[in-house]
């Protein structure tokens, strides 16, 4: 049980940490994207942005069905929940600062890109 919840936190730093490297690095390499919350208006690098979480998603996926010794998609599954939880507290902080167009797809894409990540990392699994 213990070995599950460190798998489960394992993913879910993984895409934590992911995105907080690439968001400093964003604010370093172009600072006047943003404003002083750290908030983007712009369409482009809000694409970027939704791209991007797709990437944390299956890396984080990957990550849990990599490090689980048993139960894989189990492992992704909930991780897909609490991500998918977590997810929703955090758009709903920034419901007015963003556009919906963001937020929707941000939180639809979710789940999809941890259980890619999740199929994928099994797949490598049973390969090598």
């Amino acid at each position: 049980m213990f070995r599950s919840i460190l798998v489960v936190i394992s993913g879910f730093f993984s895409w934590g940490a992911i995105c907080l490297i690439i968001n400093q690095i964003l604010y370093a390499v172009i600072p006047d994207s943003f404003n002083k919350d750290g908030i983007t208006d712009s369409a482009t690098l809000l694409i970027f942005l939704l791209i991007m979480s797709i990437f944390y998603s299956i890396l984080s996926g990957f990550v849990t069905a990599t490090i689980a010794q048993k139960k894989e998609m189990f492992h992704v599954f909930v991780l897909s929940s609490v991500n998918l939880s977590f997810g929703a507290f955090i758009q709903y902080q920034y419901w007015d600062k963003m556009p919906l167009w963001y937020h929707l797809p941000f939180l639809a894409l979710l789940i999809p890109g941890i259980i890619l990540g999740g199929i994928l990392g099994k797949r490598r699994k049973i390969i090598t």
